[in-house]
This record gives structure tokens, sequence and C-alpha cells, in this order.
């Protein structure tokens, strides 16, 4: 994992799967490692009445959820991004710059 846990608050998966084709947890919760608690699916049903997929629904779902946060920050990663590197700074807490995502890289091998 590639995020420590002190950093994590929640990780929100929105399933934008078809009903004929549910979103497994079960398989991808292993890859969360200590995470795995921290973990909740939202279906996209929960989120918009909107009940077809596609770009301009992602960009709505990722709105809606923004709702759903608790917390001052959050990050967004679709599906097709992921973290390469261990994070060692998420947020940049400057007083006159807005926040910005930082992360010192190091290789990583296992």
């Amino acid at each position: 994992m590639f995020l420590p846990p002190d950093m994590v608050d929640s990780i929100i998966i929105i399933d934008n799967s078809s009903d004929e084709n549910l979103f497994n947890i079960d398989r991808v919760l292993p890859h969360y490692g200590s995470l795995d608690a921290c973990v909740t699916v939202i279906r996209r049903r929960d989120l918009t009445p909107i009940g077809t997929a596609g770009w301009h629904v992602q960009q709505l779902l990722k709105l809606e959820v923004a709702k759903r946060i608790s917390t001052e920050r959050y990050v967004i990663l679709d599906a097709k991004n992921h973290l390469c590197y261990p994070v060692s700074q998420i947020f940049s807490r400057g007083q006159t710059e807005p926040p910005r995502l930082s992360w010192k890289i190091t290789p990583y091998i296992r």
C-alpha cells in the first residue's frame, strides 16, 4: 500500500456498474491491505437517479460524492489512476497557498 493509514479517514468506491454486472467488493477489498476497514462502496443509484453511464455521469458522481465527504480535503482517483509510489505528504498546508497534491517519489521494489 502506498498510502500510510494515518493519512486516510475513509475510502469511498463509487460502483458505476450496471445492475446486471454488480461490483464485487470481495475481489477488491484484499488489495487495500490494512486500509480495508476504511472502504465503503456507494452505488451510482444512491448518488443520482440518472440510469445511464458515461463520462458526464462520472463527473456528476464525483460532485455528488463530495457531499458525503467529512474531511477538509480529499483526493478523487478514477479507476484508471493509481498511486505508484509511497506517499510521504498528501497535502501542502501553506497559509497563503491553496491545497495541492505533493509527494516524494522514492523507488519501490517488491
